[in-house]
This record gives C-alpha cells, structure tokens and sequence, in this order.
C-alpha cells in the first residue's frame, strides 16, 4: 500500500517545465539550421502552443550551444536534425522522429525535438505532440 502511495505523484517535474510553461503562457525553444522552416517544425510547435495554451519564443542557432542552453534550463526545447548515433542521446530526451533524411554519404538525420531529462510531464506533453505530427505527416 506504501509503495502505491508513491506512485500517486507521477511523472515527476522537478524543474516545473510543464508548469512554467503553463503559468507563463510562453516556451523557448531552439532550432538547428534548416529546422525552423520545415512544416513538421511549424506543426509541433502549433501542437504544443495549443495543448499548452502557450506561445513558442524561438531562437535558431547552432546545435552545441542551443543544447547546452537546454541542459542547463535556459532553453525548453530543441528542435533540430539530429544524426542516429548522436552522443546527445544519453544527455537529453529525444521525442520521437518527425521526418527523417539520408546525407549524401548515405548517414540518416532525423528531425526531433529534445527536451531537458527528469522533465517528465514536459517530456510527455512534447512527445505526444511528436507523434500526433509524425502520424499526420504518414497519412
């Protein structure tokens, strides 16, 4: 029974991302070069502003140090081209691919957006925004 009462509080947000964003009606985000134009890009942040009721402040940069800007809170999401083997993978929560590419050398890119690991309700709000525009996009 103890352990049940535990689980009541779940998912966790222990630096308030969802509620941030849902008090202050605004979210930063971060977009890699040649992100911020695609439709898929436009949609989820269309998604999310309205699942969120919330307006998207975007800045767009260099990948590096827009991830860095996550890692340390001062960037709610990313949104870039991410390669499949990329080291981030084990600092940050990618949400699932909203398109993918094949490089010249053959090398895919998946375009997803990242949110800041332990952000659980964040991290749900931005994934399932991902998946309602990756499914769209299949139909």
């Amino acid at each position: 029974m103890l352990a049940l009462a535990g689980c009541s509080a779940l998912p966790k947000d222990p630096e308030r991302t969802a509620e941030r964003v849902s008090e202050n009606h605004r979210f930063t985000v971060g977009t890699g070069l040649k992100a911020d134009d695609r439709p898929e890009t436009r949609r989820l942040l269309g998604v999310l502003s309205h699942d969120m009721r919330a307006t998207p402040s975007i800045r767009a940069g260099e990948l590096e140090p827009m991830l860095a800007a996550l890692k340390q809170g001062r960037t709610d999401l990313v949104v870039a081209w991410f390669d499949e083997a990329t080291p981030w993978q084990a600092r940050v929560t990618l949400g699932p691919p909203l398109a993918r590419v094949r490089t010249t050398d053959d090398t895919a890119l998946e375009l997803r957006a990242a949110m800041r690991n332990g952000e659980n309700r964040w991290i749900m709000a931005v994934e399932r925004a991902s998946r309602r525009v990756a499914t769209e996009r299949a139909s």
